[in-house]
């Protein structure tokens, strides 16, 4: 029986790899369940359930030309090699800068390998070359240094060498897209990986918008521009960084904000504090803390590499992989926190009222949403032309700052050196914000369904608002506003 055009079939043969898939992808509850089957030994998983998947045992995996019009997606390399039948399908391995073709037995390349201006390129002494003779244009390298050294992003290098490819690969398990064009299948690349989960998390979000990629690739099945087109539409702040950001604010006094939440809930509101939630809540430090006094806490951030550091933390909260603007997870929060200037990252005044609204829906009559804002004379004393190198267990991390006070933009470069067993890996992120004035957030705030109760900075304890707002932008470095749900 041939399946929906809309499911994603994920082959996860070998053990421990469903129980991976299924833990991470608990922040994914609001995935359709029919979207996805796993095929995986189902005694291995004891019994374990989940709110994404269908679960079935292996021996019920339809032949893979059945499954041609779904989605085929492989956990790992391993899982896709002891597949039956499958001894000569060619992988392709595709980053931001290389392109590595593993070619299997004596399969030869399709005249539509040529098609989106790819150029194959083969280490003098790879028995790969004997492939490849009669190819047009073909580079040859005298060795894997001198190729990693004048390599261009649209040669592909095509090699036999299973340990070469390794060698690569998990240099920057996570920057790969994997495919296998003859069956028209991706792969997680799970074994590629120490750390597997932020990766299944980012492999599964790819597929799940994947149906127009697959059919411009069955069109071009090597083309080097769909995949990576694909791999830059799923980019986002703090993937890297998400590993160093708690050493990075290790000088943050997080009890200190989670007192002074605390004590403006309590001034502010007449409700009983049990159930909160925090948006862009990172490594979950505040939300940690709340659970450890003992309230219901749930909290979302964008980033699955941020969510997965959270989720290893004791004390974690229930974790959402969402955005600032996406709907918020259940309702009747008495308190909805948005902390660390995250507001600053909504760059439209449009997106800043769409969380507004969605906030508003998410609370309970009473309760409140505190939110803080990076200021203006943060920005211009802080973190303009501002540069600075910290030493890491692993690497070197260097950040750059600079504010536009014409856009009244901020924003931020990292730049990591990661050591690995050869040499150092390069990794590269950027953060933009927006500087928004008091005033501006402010008539945001009356325009939507929630109501300015105070705005406050932690160097005072009076109410800013309505009768301290003189200079108050260039008066402190941030500011927390308190909004209730009238």
């Amino acid at each position: 029986m041939v399946t929906s055009i809309h499911e994603i079939s994920i082959i996860a043969p070998q053990s421990g790899e469903a129980e991976s898939i299924i833990s991470a992808c608990r922040f994914f509850p609001d995935t359709p369940k029919n979207s996805f089957r796993i095929y995986c030994p189902l005694e291995s998983l004891a019994g374990q359930k989940s709110e994404v998947f269908h679960l079935h045992h292996l021996s019920s995996l339809p032949e893979i030309n059945n499954l041609a019009v779904s989605t085929i997606v492989f956990a790992s390399f391993g899982s896709f090699r002891v597949a039956e039948n499958l001894k000569e399908v060619n992988t392709l391995f595709v980053n931001k800068n290389l392109a590595i073709l593993l070619v299997s037995g004596s399969i030869k390349l399709p005249d539509s390998f040529y098609l989106g201006g790819q150029t194959p390129c083969c280490l003098k002494d790879d028995p790969a070359i004997k492939q490849l003779v009669s190819l047009r244009n073909m580079v040859i390298y005298p060795d894997s240094a001198s190729y990693l050294l004048q390599k261009h992003p649209s040669e592909v290098l095509v090699t036999s060498n299973q340990d070469l490819v390794k060698a690569l690969v998990t240099v920057n398990s996570h920057g790969w897209i994997i495919w296998h064009p003859e069956i028209s299948a991706f792969n997680l690349g799970m074994d590629f990986s120490s750390e597997p989960t932020s990766l299944i998390m980012n492999g599964i979000s790819r597929f799940i918008t994947m149906p127009d990629v697959k059919q411009k690739l069955q069109e071009t099945p090597y083309s080097l521009e769909v995949l990576r087109k694909a791999m830059l539409s799923e980019e986002h702040a703090y993937s890297f960084f998400a590993l160093h950001y708690d050493e990075y604010m290790s000088h943050v006094n997080y009890n200190f904000w989670v007192t002074h939440l605390l004590t403006w809930y309590k001034q502010y509101s007449t409700n009983k504090l049990s159930k909160i939630f925090e948006l862009a809540c990172g490594t979950a430090n505040v939300a940690s803390r709340l659970v450890m006094k003992g309230y219901e806490v749930h909290a979302s951030d964008l980033s699955k590499e941020m969510l997965q550091v959270a989720s290893l933390k004791t004390n974690a909260p229930q974790l959402y992989c969402k955005s600032l603007t996406d709907p918020i997870p259940g309702n009747d929060y008495q308190l909805i926190l948005c902390m660390f200037d995250s507001i600053n990252y909504l760059l439209t005044f449009s997106h800043i009222s769409q969380a507004l609204t969605n906030v508003h829906s998410a609370l309970e009559q009473g309760g409140l949403f505190i939110f803080d804002i990076s200021t203006l004379l943060n920005s211009e004393e802080n973190f303009s032309d501002v540069t600075n190198a910290t030493n890491t267990k692993d690497g070197y991390l260097m950040h750059k700052a600079w504010f536009d006070e014409t856009r009244m933009s901020q924003t931020s470069r990292l730049i990591y050196f990661q050591k690995e067993q050869i040499g150092y890996s390069y990794h590269q992120e950027q953060h933009s914000q927006r500087v928004y004035f008091c005033s501006e957030l402010i008539t945001l705030i009356e325009k939507s369904p929630l109501s300015l109760k105070a705005i406050h900075s932690t160097d005072t304890p009076r109410n800013l608002y309505p009768k301290r707002l003189s200079e108050i932008d260039q008066k402190y470095y941030r500011l927390f506003f308190v909004l209730q749900k009238n």
